[in-house]
């Protein structure tokens, strides 16, 4: 079991509830579209190792909040809400404090939970923050209830956590609320490379995975995504971040239009004009196989990259 001080504010991490251990590919990882039976099991027993997409996600000014027990609570419904839209591996869900713990089988489907739960308490007035790990995860105590876990994709969805809170700082990328970190090649330890994070100064230099030849990954990719959304999101009124989750949630236009008294027309432009429309479709992207080409083709390279390093 790790224990975290952050903030003052004693943590267990990480806390995981229940996953069976798998061996997911990298393919399965970045397409949420792929089917359940692409998972097989690994020779590890209980305790053996899986690759997940770990989240831990962070109430923003929570303590300046006049009603506490009320945000907590808009909290649980919108991770209970994600939950039953967004399959999971660990269904999101609070830990301690203001913090919430989950994981997923790919970047989308975690990707699109966060939103979710975003959108959710921006309606309420309130924000997350959230960093997305992808690695190995290990059950290291499996008695106790829930589950302990370890691991890089923990490590990594903490990192990433952090590193959204460092970005926010800077004038220059105060939107941040999302970041992404991709350790499932590293079985170090916490503070081992893998994450390469720290390549990013919160001044827009460097991709914020490690990659100082210049090549572009797909976490890098993804963050460039991420970034983008939730500086769109930052900027949206009430009403478009409605009509973004609405359609996120796959509801038709005349329902929307119904729901909020406006014709689909109006509907229509204004999903287009907020750039709703652009996030939902990069949110598809992200869903897809052209992100699961590119991290393979990555992985190759930094898997040559290693062993050149090695023979040399």
């Amino acid at each position: 079991m790790l224990v975290n001080i952050r903030r003052g504010c004693p943590r267990r991490e990480p806390i995981g509830r229940g996953i069976e251990p798998s061996r997911i590919t990298h393919d399965v990882m970045f397409n949420v579209d792929k089917p359940q039976t692409d998972v097989g099991p690994t020779d590890g027993g209980p305790s053996g190792r899986e690759v997940v997409v770990a989240v831990i996600g962070d109430l923003v000014g929570s303590r300046r909040a006049t009603d506490r027990a009320g945000l907590q609570r808009t909290l649980v419904a919108a991770l209970h809400d994600a939950g039953a839209l967004v399959p999971a591996r660990q269904p999101l869900a609070p830990t301690i404090g203001d913090e919430f713990q989950g994981t997923f089988s790919t970047l989308g489907a975690a990707a699109r939970a966060a939103l979710l739960v975003r959108l959710a308490l921006l309606e309420a007035g309130a924000d997350v923050r959230v960093g997305l790990g992808a690695g190995t995860a290990v059950v290291v105590d499996p008695a106790a209830t829930p589950p302990v876990q370890d691991g890089p994709a923990w490590w990594a969805a903490r990192r990433a956590v952090e590193t959204a809170e460092r970005l926010a700082a800077s004038p220059r990328s105060r939107s941040t609320r999302t970041w992404f970190v991709d350790r499932s090649l590293d079985h170090g330890g916490p503070d081992a490379g893998g994450d390469h994070d720290d390549d990013d100064d919160g001044n827009g230099n460097g991709n914020g995975n490690g990659d100082d030849d210049g090549d572009v990954s797909a976490a890098a990719t993804a963050n460039a995504f991420l970034a983008i959304r939730d500086d769109v999101v930052a900027r949206m009124s009430p009403r478009a971040r409605r009509l973004l989750a609405h359609q996120l949630r796959g509801h038709p236009q005349q329902v929307v239009a119904h729901a909020e008294g406006v014709t689909q027309p109006a509907v229509s432009q204004a999903l287009a004009r907020s750039g709703a429309l652009a996030i939902w479709r990069g949110q598809q992207l992200l869903d897809s196989h052209h992100l699961a080409h590119q991290l393979a083709h990555s992985v190759g390279h930094q898997a040559g990259r290693a062993s050149v390093r090695q023979e040399v």
